[in-house]
């Protein structure tokens, strides 16, 4: 390579993100500040994953009945749905690093899924399981479950002696 070599790759790619997309979180926040007053209540919310959840549920569903826009905000239901979901995205994060360590951390379920998927959505989930990263965190969950059973036994096995 010349002198006019750049070496990007592996680097995330944020021009591969619409920009439409960016437009409609966009709306959806700026409504959102305009409602709430305040750029940064969604990170005060009383069980935020759950009411989330709940809330990106909703408006998916109304979409699936077809209603396109909420009727309260006039904003796409998707749109509103992508804000819950980044929300939790967020929350994800935040509860995935343990800052201090630097370790992942097991996080609980809020729900289970599973019996909800369809076929399709099922071989998605299969796929996702290939990656790295699922992988990671699932070696690392599976490592404290075992840690914490061996725990356990070495307690009980104290107490029985």
């Amino acid at each position: 390579m010349g002198e006019n070599a750049k070496y990007d790759q592996g680097k995330n790619r944020l021009d591969l993100v619409f920009p439409s997309i960016i437009e409609e979180l966009g709306k959806v926040r700026t409504y959102g500040v305009q409602k709430y007053k305040d750029p940064d209540n969604w990170k005060r919310i009383d069980d935020a994953k759950q009411r989330y959840t709940a809330a990106a549920m909703r408006h998916f569903e109304a979409w699936r009945k077809g209603e396109i826009y909420d009727p309260e905000s006039g904003i796409m239901h998707l749109s509103h749905c992508a804000c819950n979901l980044m929300f939790l995205i967020s929350i994800q994060q935040e509860e995935l690093i343990d800052t201090s360590k630097n370790e992942v951390v097991e996080v609980e379920p809020i729900i289970d899924i599973a019996p909800m998927l369809t076929p399709e959505e099922e071989k998605f989930t299969e796929i996702l399981k290939d990656y790295d990263l699922v992988a990671k965190l699932t070696a690392a969950i599976e490592k404290k479950k075992a840690e914490a059973a061996e725990t356990a036994k070495e307690e009980n096995k104290e107490e029985n002696e």
